[in-house]
């Protein structure tokens, strides 16, 4: 069994495109399950954990920030009181 635990750096994680920061995901995932199955070392589950923690991460850092931007459009939109 040969698993490696490519980790990518949380700079690298906050630029990437998100096709990018989802296959990355998918295949720490992917590096996880196989190395759970195949009774990989505890070191190296732990790598692949830590792993899908910085990028589920990133992921939902995304989604919130995403989430604000759009509420703060609806709010431009909105028309001003005027005084």
């Amino acid at each position: 069994m040969s698993t490696a635990i490519q980790q990518t750096h949380t700079d690298v994680l906050a630029t990437m495109p998100e096709d990018d920061l989802n296959r990355v995901m998918r295949r720490a995932q992917e590096s996880l399950g196989r190395l759970r199955r195949e009774g990989g070392s505890k070191g190296m589950i732990r790598l692949a954990e830590e792993e899908m923690c910085y990028v589920y991460r990133e992921g939902e850092i995304r989604n919130r920030r995403r989430a604000a931007h759009a509420r703060w459009l609806m709010s431009r939109r909105q028309p001003m009181a005027r005084g």
